[in-house]
């Protein structure tokens, strides 16, 4: 499937290409949270902003988003205003992102937890996700004790929607080498580059998010779902 990527108009430096390894202990980690009092910069403010401001009238506007605090609060953005279903197809959860001075909490934020929760407390919703490589949750076997995932399991009865994980039989990026996340019929965000973390965004292009839509439902049925809550009965 061959897609064409437009360029994004609002440009920002992206973090460095280097990869982070997964927190051994989440206690340990010195990476913040962006969703904490005095824990972001000015820019970073003004970013949040903007992002609040587009996806609250839904605008069609092509914006950069690779520095890891803007990626963590688009994916929070996400989750927040997503109505029926968010997919995602990426290398792995990673539970920080590193950047050029720091590193922030990623899927190990209890932020983005309780907003995928709140997601998914109402009726036919679905959060779907396929990584490249499941050893990458470095939880020894057991995707359970992920952070995200294990806030998913403690929240019980509060999820009414569903959560699928599944990891990738071949190598999705040999097909699309892009990482994509995608929100009900509009919103998208577009990894151009992993090593780099080049991404843009857009809450309001149908036509991508449709096609996007269909090539993760090609990587779902080549993939092993390896997670699901409700648990299957």
């Amino acid at each position: 499937m061959s897609l064409q990527l437009p360029k994004p108009l609002y440009k920002l430096d992206s973090p460095s290409g280097a990869r982070c390894s997964f927190l051994k202990d989440q206690n340990m980690t010195t990476a913040r949270s962006i969703f904490l009092s005095g824990n972001t910069t000015k820019e970073e403010q003004e970013y949040f902003r903007l992002i609040d401001e587009i996806a609250g009238k839904q605008e069609s506007r092509i914006i950069s988003n690779g520095k890891p605090a803007h990626t963590i609060y688009l994916l929070y953005k996400f989750l927040h205003c997503a109505r029926h279903k968010i997919s995602i197809c990426s290398g792995r959860l990673l539970q920080e992102l590193p950047g050029k001075t720091d590193s922030v909490l990623a899927y190990a934020d209890p932020a983005l937890a309780r907003a995928a929760i709140h997601f998914l407390g109402r009726e036919n919703t679905e959060l779907s996700i396929v990584v490249a490589d499941k050893d990458g949750l470095d939880t020894k076997g057991e995707p359970q004790n992920h952070p995200f995932l294990k806030a998913l399991v403690d929240a019980g009865a509060a999820i009414k929607g569903r959560v699928t994980v599944a990891a990738s039989r071949n190598d999705p990026m040999e097909a699309f080498p892009y990482h994509f996340l995608v929100m009900d019929d509009t919103a998208l965000r577009v990894e151009i580059d992993t090593e780099s973390a080049e991404a843009y965004v857009n809450f309001n292009d149908p036509v991508l998010n449709e096609r996007l839509q269909s090539l993760f439902h090609l990587f779902q049925e080549d993939s092993k779902p390896f997670f699901q809550f409700p648990l299957p009965a």
